[in-house]
């Protein structure tokens, strides 16, 4: 399979792409080059501004690709200039979405944001919030594009080489003795390894899944979490009872708020990743 990954050089898009090349797939990586990437004789570097209408269609000239990942989209404007590259050249794209594209709920399946019949609205991410963002990129993409689309909506995906830095976050946090505030400890808040995003990703590419797809590793209450990074730093967690006491997490939500992954499993997808050690191994790495 010959691929294309816009934006795989960092966190799960590196997962992506070591799987891809480990399955024998060729890879063409576009990024804007800012991190290493090791060499591989089936991989190629490119490096372009994802959202460069022009340079993109000159960089990708007469290529051709079986499948494309999209790992960067954020908005409607930014799904149609990528589909504007890519017409002619692939059978079929992948777009990394969001858990985000649902409000609070539990069990959510995929058709509860039909993308498909959804109103499409057009614009840049300065127009949208990330939730809506994504919704529209969606749309974009399920509508007006000329070639096959699945759309994998992770929720906050954890790992080793997180570049949002969301967990070890937390753990400065409790090291330092600074309150934290979470409107609702007790919520169930679903989380998907690295690596497991990774695999679903080249699966979906390798199987040709088209529409939404929802997958998780786990999920755990924040409670849960929370345990797992007291133990690994060996100190409590300070609670804030509102936000003036201390600063909003990055995972604080009000509501239960996870997917239903009976669609995945139809497709043959099962999680690898055993929540409590990779919790543990998170929770025990340097953050200084």
């Amino acid at each position: 399979m010959r691929t294309i990954v816009f934006g795989g050089s960092g966190f799960f898009g590196r997962e992506l792409i070591e799987i891809l090349l480990s399955k024998g797939h060729h890879v063409t990586m576009v990024t804007r080059g800012k991190r290493e990437f090791p060499e591989h004789e089936n991989l190629e570097k490119l490096v372009a501004d994802r959202n460069d209408l022009r340079s993109l269609e000159e960089l990708l000239k007469d290529r051709h690709f079986d499948v494309a990942y999209d790992q960067l989209g954020f908005c409607s404007g930014e799904a149609e200039t990528l589909t504007k590259v890519l017409k002619g050249k692939i059978e079929h794209l992948i777009f990394t979405s969001s858990k985000s594209v649902y409000d609070y709920g539990i069990d959510l399946k995929e058709e509860e944001v039909d993308t498909l019949k959804m109103e499409l609205k057009m614009g840049s991410r300065e127009d949208f919030d990330y939730a809506e963002g994504k919704r529209q990129a969606e749309a974009y993409y399920l509508q007006k594009a000329p070639f096959k689309v699945g759309c994998f909506r992770p929720p906050v995906v954890i790992g080793k080489g997180d570049t949002s830095e969301r967990w070890n976050w937390h753990l400065k946090k409790i090291s330092k003795g600074e309150a934290i505030f979470f409107p609702n400890s007790e919520a169930y808040f679903c989380v998907l390894s690295s690596e497991d995003a990774g695999r679903a990703l080249c699966h979906m590419g390798e199987q040709r899944v088209e529409g939404p797809l929802n997958y998780m590793s786990a999920n755990p209450k924040l409670s849960e979490i929370i345990a797992h990074m007291e133990e690994g730093v060996g100190k409590k967690l300070i609670l804030a009872a509102d936000n003036s006491g201390g600063e909003h997490s990055p995972y604080g939500i009000e509501k239960d708020w996870f997917m239903n992954t009976s669609r995945a499993e139809s497709l043959g997808l099962t999680p690898k990743t055993k929540f409590g050690d990779l919790a543990a191994e998170l929770s025990l790495q340097s953050f200084d």
